[in-house]
């Protein structure tokens, strides 16, 4: 099954392989927020994710990309996002090439060394990223980031 999603001069596809695999490429700025929202809710009606679940989900990848545009450097112009579901888990990468290293999960301090308090603003986002997965990482290779979380599912719910 394949579907498109044409806004702009940007193209959406996605392409399914094996279990599920929905790949999109989508232009790394805050701009692109309305189309990642738009394909998050056709890839959750198809697979059944709704209620908490669909929130969750779009709650993970909107903080991922939203950290990705405003603290990622480098030339990137793009990120990829995908979304695996496996029997009982859902897996999500977003890839960033062309970029300089950048884990959002290095837990970020204040000038005297503190961790930052994730209930004051601009904490938060990555702290419930981290409280909803059951594991994230990051890897970094020849200039190319690539963030992945993974949460359990329980007959579709992420």
């Amino acid at each position: 099954m394949a579907s498109a999603y044409l806004e702009k001069e940007q193209r959406f596809s996605f392409l399914m392989i094996g279990n599920v695999i929905v790949r999109q490429t989508f232009t790394k700025n805050m701009t692109s927020l309305d189309a990642i929202t738009h394909s998050l809710e056709e890839f959750s009606k198809t697979h059944g994710i709704a209620g908490a679940s669909r929130t969750r989900l779009d709650l993970v990848i909107e903080e991922l990309f939203t950290n990705m545009v405003k603290y990622s450097r480098g030339n990137g112009m793009s990120v990829e996002v995908s979304l695996e579901i496996f029997s009982d888990r859902l897996r999500i990468d977003m890839v960033e090439c062309d970029v300089d290293e950048f884990n959002p999960f290095l837990v970020p301090t204040n000038s005297d060394g503190t961790p930052i308090d994730p209930s004051k603003p601009g904490g938060r986002g990555l702290f419930l990223v981290k409280e909803i997965a059951d594991d994230v990482s990051y890897h970094y290779s020849d200039r190319t980031g690539t963030t992945t979380v993974v949460m359990k599912t329980g007959d579709k719910d992420v």
